[in-house]
């Protein structure tokens, strides 16, 4: 299959998965196909791969985060994970934990340094470099700016209120922040804070979770010192860089909105009837190249898009077209 016409091939567009696999879940360089197979681009020593490869080690997914490791997540609750060589033992110089860290899993999250897991039972534990997503044990401390960073090889345990459903995680830096979706609905965010994306109404950073004001909240979405949700009645609220607000104020651009991204580049999106719609420093625009969306993933500087017959495109900020990257299973 050809990219859209306009595009041109270039080294930095996220590559095809191969022939006749569909796209079930994406996460950054890694997708699970309609197969249940994980398929990355984004191992080997060489650097970035220029073609996906299935990634045996990784079983059979249903779910997916990248992270501290690329962490797949198999029938009946177990996990399974690679670090940044595709290797499910430690690399030299690399950090490579037990592959299998987690059990009974509910759902999995990840960013650029932690990797994190919800059990059945509403915890939350995460591995990884103690960037401020990380709390120490019992959330004494931890270290979003000091000069020293501690690795964890083993899952922490981190104190959050109530039981949590999700968690998502933003991991660059500066601008480490994280929230837990809990099982009555409510959010709870924690980390840095210097924009307000903690969304506490104030910029002091945060070593344990806040409970936000939001109810009935279905999906949320991280970027660099920015947050967003998406609540049950389809309004998307946004807080911190992206709307220059500390707490959660609605994005009436983004109404009735069935899915969220937040990326540096294009802001704000929200899938309206199908159609991606972003709001970028005030203009909202909406990216038709991305029609027929269920679910949008920034990756770099483009924004991707998974549609209803589980194909993948991407848009490049600025450009009116985009190159599909999976194809229907």
């Amino acid at each position: 299959m050809q990219a859209v016409a306009g595009v041109p091939s270039t080294e930095s567009q996220p590559p095809r998965p191969p022939p006749n696999i569909g796209i079930l879940r994406w996460s950054r360089s890694c997708m699970i196909g309609t197969d249940h197979r994980v398929y990355c681009w984004g191992f080997g020593e060489e650097g970035l791969r220029k073609s996906p490869i299935v990634m045996p080690s990784l079983g059979v997914a249903e779910d997916l985060a990248g992270g501290a490791l690329t962490c797949a997540l198999q029938v009946g609750g177990t996990v399974r994970c690679v670090n940044r060589l595709g290797e499910t033992k430690p690399a030299v110089g690399d950090f490579g934990p037990d592959p299998s860290p987690w059990v009974d899993v509910r759902r999995l999250g990840g960013s650029h340094v932690v990797s994190c897991a919800v059990t059945q039972l509403g915890t939350l534990s995460c591995l990884g470099v103690a960037f401020a997503e990380l709390g120490m044990p019992k959330g004494a401390t931890f270290f979003a700016r000091g000069p020293e960073l501690m690795a964890h090889d083993k899952p922490v345990p981190l104190a959050i209120p109530g039981k949590a459903s999700a968690v998502v995680l933003a991991g660059t830096i500066p601008g480490h922040h994280a929230c837990v979706l809990r099982d009555d609905r409510t959010l709870a965010c924690w980390g840095e804070n210097g924009a307000g994306q903690v969304g506490d109404g104030t910029v002091v950073e945060r070593a344990l979770p806040v409970v936000l004001g939001l109810r009935d909240v279905r999906s949320v979405a991280l970027g660099v010192g920015s947050s967003c949700a998406l609540d049950g009645a389809a309004t998307v609220w946004c807080w911190g860089a992206v709307v220059r607000q500390t707490s959660p104020t609605p994005v009436p651009e983004l109404a009735t909105s069935t899915a969220i991204a937040v990326s540096g580049d294009f802001g704000v999106c929200g899938v309206m009837s199908g159609v991606p719609r972003c709001l970028h420093e005030g203009q909202a625009k909406e990216l038709k190249a991305l029609k027929s969306a269920v679910e949008l993933v920034p990756y770099d500087e483009y924004l991707c898009a998974r549609d209803t017959q589980g194909r993948g495109r991407c848009l490049k900020w600025g450009l009116g077209t985009a190159f599909e990257v999976g194809l229907p299973g």
